[in-house]
């Protein structure tokens, strides 16, 4: 598709982020798209010959188990959550050879310690589908972490974030900055048209001019994300799913529990914890006790008042 910068000129987005709600799908279908991608193109080659996939470190493993489950051994990877240096070395340049699997998953951190390895002049192809979860870690473009990923040559960069706004318009500028390099301008120009508008507008007392030029700004910031954000809700499966059940379950400790969980009970430090909690429940009592007598006393006070104007 295209779209039209600040400035006015046409500018391709290549780029794209997926917002859905946790648990509409984000991994499938972005399994999905990566799969397509690496089997065909509108030329009738493959529209990218190699993929990355950055996650954080906890959902290396989870995003190897994804491709696996899904696609079988039909997409070779390689998935890098080891600290060994060596190891990820090997690994990378595995991925780099000529007829090496297709597909390389890491941890952002891992990408950073190793990104001369994948941006350099040596890697130029690299990397055709960049595909970044949990990608509001890139809300600061300042980091290293996005100064790196920003240094692949691809411009096909698939960010996924249930939370890409959160109030904070410099770090939704600096996530589709990175997913679109310019779409939005520079950040001065970013600041200018868009940002400054609409926060004038949230200021107390602001006038109806600054209210219709915030409506004005936001009717055109949205009119150029919407071409490259996708956003459903939960909502989306109200229709098709039975009302949420919640079901809470007491389960009694085993002998084994019981006796680890006496032992840390036991301990000097937790029994310092549960004094001075006694303690502070004591005080709060004596201090309610004390207040319901004193308005005890008081209407005490009041009747008798009453009883000497009888």
């Amino acid at each position: 598709g295209g779209g039209s910068g600040v400035g006015g000129a046409a500018a391709p987005l290549a780029g794209c982020i997926l917002a859905d709600d946790m648990g509409l799908g984000k991994t499938l279908q972005s399994v999905t798209l990566l799969w397509t991608c690496l089997q065909q193109g509108p030329n009738g080659s493959p529209l990218a010959r190699r993929a990355i996939v950055v996650t954080p470190t906890s959902l290396v493993a989870n995003w190897s188990q994804e491709i696996r489950k899904w696609l079988g051994d039909r997409c070779p990877h390689i998935a890098l959550s080891e600290a060994c240096r060596s190891k990820v070395t090997a690994g990378i340049s595995e991925f780099l050879a000529p007829r090496g699997p297709r597909l390389l998953i890491l941890s952002y951190e891992t990408f950073r310690m190793h990104a001369k390895r994948l941006t350099g002049p040596a890697a130029a192809s690299a990397c055709e589908l960049l595909i970044c979860d949990e990608a509001h870690r890139l809300k600061n473009d300042e980091t290293q972490t996005a100064r790196a990923l920003s240094g692949l040559a691809t411009l096909r960069r698939v960010l996924l974030s249930g939370t890409p706004i959160q109030n904070n318009l410099d770090e939704f500028y600096a996530m589709a900055n990175f997913c679109n390099p310019g779409v939005l301008g520079t950040p001065k120009q970013f600041h200018r048209h868009f940002e400054s508008p609409i926060l004038e507008a949230r200021e107390p007392g602001a006038s109806d001019a600054a209210v219709a030029r915030s409506a004005v700004a936001t009717e055109a910031l949205s009119a150029v994300v919407n071409q490259f954000v996708l956003r459903r809700t939960n909502a989306l499966l109200s229709d098709h799913l039975p009302p949420k059940l919640v079901q809470v379950v007491v389960c009694p400790l085993s002998p084994l529990q019981r006796q680890m969980y006496e032992a840390v009970l036991a301990t000097d430090a937790v029994q310092s914890i549960l004094r001075a909690a006694a303690a502070r429940a004591a005080a709060a009592d004596e201090a309610a006790a004390a207040a319901a007598a004193s308005k005890r006393g008081n209407r005490d006070d009041g009747s008798d008042d009453d009883d000497d104007d009888n």
